[in-house]
């Protein structure tokens, strides 16, 4: 009974406390919330002034206005307040992309907060303006604009086919024609349509064969869509696409016999070198599966490292190596640099290798 009564005696001073503090200090504010209402996106900004009086004895310097947001900013009266005299604080929300309800939290530091600080709130609701041409087709080359330049068809099996779309308009006063200029073998496309009329939308419906692709892990190629704009006839745009082996048509008996691939270590920490050294490092592996390890392909993070394997094909008990060559030139500070391993072991068929340490800077 005497502890809760003590609790509830604690409670009731820190809560005293927090009052008191509020009350007694020394800015008075002519309010602390501003709602600003509905408002549209294409306003841009919009500000609201918090008005304050120093009701202390002392000067008050005000230190600094921190937002929880680079959406909302503040600005305030730098030099000391005075007893009495009067200040103000500037505050402006920034509408642009920022469709939706907000409360966006004010701070302001007194004296570097070393007599407090005081909340203010700024809220109210942003209608989203109307999307334009120029919204759903944000990038131009010449006069055709694009959704975006580059195609991601994400992961595709190494006998599948995968298709998707490149989206643009014809910003332009005149019809334009759309073909794929010289594409590869792995890639067939239809323009819809072929002859885009002035300010029309249209469609390049593309088709990646990864069979034809012949290769694996991510992969970018660069195509070209040609027409006959007067400003820019040739447009560039990308494609990607992470190949992977099918292992779904393998039974039991062939994933028991599958090939394997063990390291001795997968990673490796050369502590400290100095720029523009080599450095070199030898990976140790063995196939304790029953099937040969093949090897679809290895690739590295940065052109400062090469691989060399000492076969591509390592039987059933046999060992190999994978030489790693890290050129420093250039490099400094920390370093992570990867090796990824694409084989045909279905049970891990992707493993990457790991040089990391750090590169003391040349003085």
């Amino acid at each position: 009974m005497i502890m809760r009564k003590l609790f509830f005696l604690l409670v009731l001073i820190l809560f005293s406390h927090s009052i008191y503090s509020q009350i007694n200090l020394p800015l008075q504010f002519n309010e602390t919330q501003y709602n600003f209402g509905v408002v549209k996106e294409e306003t841009e900004k919009i500000t609201h002034t918090f008005k304050f009086k120093n009701i202390s004895k002392d000067a008050v310097v005000i230190s600094n206005v921190s937002t929880a947001c680079g959406c909302t900013a503040g600005e305030w009266t730098k030099i000391p307040i005075g007893q009495s005299e009067e200040g103000s604080i500037v505050v402006t929300y920034t509408t642009s992309s920022r469709a939706g309800k907000f409360s966006q939290p004010v701070v302001v530091y007194l004296n570097k907060d070393t007599i407090g600080s005081i909340k203010l709130i700024v809220y109210g609701e942003v209608l989203p303006r109307a999307k334009t041409k120029f919204d759903y087709y944000p990038i131009p080359v010449g006069n055709l604009r694009f959704k975006t330049t580059h195609i991601a068809f994400n992961k595709i099996y190494n006998d599948a086919v995968s298709t998707d779309t490149m989206f643009i308009y014809n910003d332009w006063r005149q019809p334009m024609s759309v073909a794929l200029q010289d594409a590869p073998e792995f890639i067939t496309y239809q323009a819809i349509p072929r002859i885009l009329k002035p300010y029309e939308n249209g469609m390049v419906i593309l088709k990646y064969d990864a069979s034809k692709r012949k290769d694996f892990g991510l992969i970018f190629d660069k195509l070209i869509l040609l027409t006959d704009d007067s400003i820019e006839s040739a447009k560039t745009f990308h494609i990607s696409a992470e190949i992977m082996e099918n292992f779904s048509n393998l039974n039991l008996n062939d994933l028991k016999n599958a090939p394997d691939m063990v390291f001795e270590t997968e990673t490796f920490n050369f502590d400290t070198i100095n720029e523009g050294d080599i450095l070199s490092r030898v990976f140790k592996f063995s196939n304790p599966g029953i099937n040969d390890l093949l090897f679809r392909k290895i690739s590295t993070s940065c052109g400062c490292t090469a691989s060399n394997i000492s076969s591509n094909i390592i039987k059933s008990g046999q060992e190999g190596t994978i030489t790693v060559d890290f050129n420093t030139l250039h490099k400094k500070g920390y370093q992570r640099q990867t090796i990824t391993i694409i084989n045909n072991n279905p049970h891990k068929p992707t493993v990457k290798l790991v040089i990391q340490g750090y590169v003391v800077p040349k003085k």
